[in-house]
């Protein structure tokens, strides 16, 4: 072993490196960024719930979410708080970050929000969500796989059968299209 340190609670988010630092969050309510050779403590965040999501890290700047209903984003040197945003209900979902953009979810909802200021752009109402990004589109996980552009979605389901399987799509902005087929019983 290398090292170890010993935060104020368990730790169930996956830790994040970047530049030489480790950035993880704990169920203290604590976001902690660590020396990644040595360990040491270079600084600590207080949010006000215990820290499940993983943090993404972008441009120097932490993105991370609290049962304390807030995202928030961090300097990346420093600790201190650039934006935070409240949604509302406990962020357990890790972020990711596209360009100008961070999207995370809550136990309701994906978010998009300006990643530099934190500004509100658009929501979406969902069972949990677990977003990916990839190739200009977002990838949310929660009671359903949705694709999100880089507009606010329009959803509009539909049915179609094929024979011994049943499709069910859904079409997400202009040109993305999540559907899952599944064998009839």
């Amino acid at each position: 072993m290398i090292w170890k340190y010993k935060t104020g609670g368990i730790v169930l988010s996956s830790p994040t490196v970047y530049e030489g630092k480790v950035f993880v969050g704990s169920n203290d309510e604590n976001v902690y960024c660590l020396n990644a050779d040595t360990g040491e403590l270079i600084w600590s965040f207080k949010t006000w719930g215990i820290v499940h999501s993983s943090p993404a890290v972008s441009d120097a700047k932490v993105y991370i979410g609290s049962w304390d209903d807030r995202i928030y984003c961090l300097d990346a040197d420093t600790g201190e708080l650039i934006w935070k945003y409240d949604t509302g209900d406990s962020v357990d979902y890790s972020p990711a970050v596209s360009g100008d953009k961070v999207f995370v979810g809550s136990r309701t909802k994906i978010y998009c929000l300006n990643a530099d200021t934190g500004e509100f752009i658009w929501k979406y109402k969902t069972k949990g969500a677990h977003p990916v990004v990839s190739e200009g589109k977002v990838f949310v996980m929660g009671d359903k796989l949705y694709c999100f552009g880089s507009k606010p979605a329009l959803r509009i389901p539909f049915i179609s059968k094929v024979p011994g399987f049943e499709a069910v799509f859904t079409i997400v902005g202009l040109l993305a299209v999540a559907y899952i087929l599944r064998r009839r019983k």
